[in-house]
């Protein structure tokens, strides 16, 4: 195992965390005020995470004068991705806005199910201001040179939040050329990878799963980005108390209940780690043999795998086959045939003759 901090966070992060929000755990806006009870542990205070509000805020003013730079996926990729959950937070918010005064509860988890830090939802939906913090909170706990690998489930958003720069020209006494980060956490830049966990990846674009899948993308392992909803889970007796408690008893109860998951997971950590490492050995027995059978070098296997990411890592890259007369295809396209076919008509030699061109102009990649 490596000793010392600074891994390259591009294959070998230092540190893996997950984070997710959780909105079962909201208090109503009909509670009243109580004394607080003890200090905070788990809990982000009121000023961290309006100085992250501060900072996401300021980046998005200069949205205007801002543009990625070497971007993993191209902007339609991305969008198509946002817009997706925009759509649902949206009708959250719709829901939530007046009947609770916090709406929910966001973690960072590490690796091991050690719950770190959490931060109270105050606004309906998931911003990013919120990771924003729990990010700057857990970084302030480590080496200055640490790297993170980061798994969420909507890790391209603040991927390409945090790869924002700024052009800037010789009007201002720059080289025409010199790019300023401008994104999120531009201390952080270089020091975090991202990934989307592993339940959630399949809500994404096909092209989005090929970059930040983390069975897809070096660097995590068989890490899961699912720790938080292992937090979820064990914290569920919670949520029907803490409706109608006031805001210090919530919290207190709270932590208390993540103090003892904390503890619990540190005293078994050995146990986990016997655990998981005859998982890693068994799957690794069971790789070596699969590709033992194959008749391919593992360098012509990386090179298929290269290949299919650069040509499937955008939408335009998918087109759709041409539509069949005779055929009601339900979904196919590049990545596959696997559009599930009802038969309409019998003949149709126009759309042969589309399906012909259109097979003789792709030529089809080695799925690994």
């Amino acid at each position: 195992a490596r000793q010392e901090w600074g891994g390259n966070p591009c294959c070998a992060p230092d540190v893996h965390v997950a984070l997710d929000a959780q909105f079962g755990h909201r208090q109503s806006a009909r509670v009243l005020l109580d004394p607080l009870i003890a200090p905070h542990q788990f809990f982000l205070s009121t000023c961290e995470l309006d100085n992250a509000r501060s900072h996401v805020n300021a980046c998005r003013s200069r949205r205007s004068e801002q543009a990625a730079v070497a971007p993993q996926l191209e902007d339609d990729v991305l969008d198509c991705c946002e817009q997706s959950f925009k759509a649902a937070d949206q009708d959250r918010q719709r829901a939530r806005a007046k009947a609770y005064t916090v709406h929910g509860i966001m973690a960072i988890v590490c690796q091991h199910n050690v719950p770190l830090f959490v931060a109270n939802l105050v606004d309906p939906g998931e911003w990013h201001y919120y990771a924003v913090a729990l990010i700057w909170k857990v970084s302030q706990h480590l080496p200055g040179m640490a790297t993170l690998g980061i798994l969420y489930d909507i890790a391209c958003q603040l991927d390409r939040a945090m790869r924002q720069v700024r052009l800037m020209g010789l009007s201002r006494g720059h080289a025409a050329d010199t790019l300023l980060p401008h994104g999120y956490m531009p201390e952080l830049r270089h020091q975090v990878t991202w990934g989307t966990s592993v339940l959630h990846a399949y809500g994404h674009q096909w092209a989005c799963q090929l970059v930040y899948h983390p069975r897809k993308c070096p660097g995590f392992g068989f890490s899961d980005g699912e720790n938080c909803e292992r937090l979820w889970s064990e914290t569920s007796d919670l949520i029907p108390l803490e409706r109608l408690m006031g805001p210090h008893r919530r919290e207190y109860a709270i932590e208390a209940h993540l103090t003892h998951l904390a503890l619990q997971h540190q005293l078994g950590l050995g146990t986990w780690l016997t655990r998981q490492l005859c998982k890693v050995q068994q799957r690794r027995v069971v790789g070596i043999t699969n590709l033992a059978q194959q008749d391919v070098s593992h360098d012509t296997l990386r090179t298929w795998w290269k290949d299919q990411q650069e040509s499937q890592c955008s939408l335009r890259s998918c087109t759709p086959l041409p539509q069949c007369p005779c055929f009601r295809i339900s979904s196919c396209s590049k990545q596959g045939l696997t559009g599930s076919l009802t038969m309409q008509h019998s003949n149709s030699r126009t759309w042969l003759r589309n399906m012909h061109a259109w097979c003789s102009s792709w030529k089809p990649l080695q799925l690994i």
